[in-house]
């Protein structure tokens, strides 16, 4: 048997509601876990310009690195297409594409 649903309206509102409040509270806890002495290594898509300045204003202080991934269009575009993903090319180049499968790259 199922759980009752919360909201009877439909399903859960991800993208308007819970998504903004999700990122709102991540955005928070990474000051908070560097503020405990914690060294962190975090990978987040900043998609909106607002989260970008969000996080400025949070982690004001902190040495912090951003850095940027960035994939040939066409490449990513024919790796969709195929379903084959060139890691070991990529690799070999030092590159990383953000479509490429981690299990792929360590050659499991």
């Amino acid at each position: 048997m199922l759980p009752v649903r919360r909201d009877p309206d439909g399903p859960f509102a991800w993208r308007d509601q819970m998504r903004p409040q999700f990122f709102a509270g991540f955005h928070r806890y990474l000051p908070a876990l560097a503020a405990a002495g914690n060294d962190l290594i975090v990978e987040h898509i900043i998609e909106f310009r607002a989260w970008r300045e969000d996080l400025a204003r949070l982690l004001e202080g902190l040495d912090v690195f951003l850095v940027g991934v960035h994939c040939d269009l066409a490449e990513k575009t024919a790796a969709s297409a195929t379903g084959e993903i060139a890691v070991s090319e990529r690799a070999g180049r030092g590159e990383a594409c953000p479509l490429s499968d981690a299990s792929q790259e360590s050659g499991r």
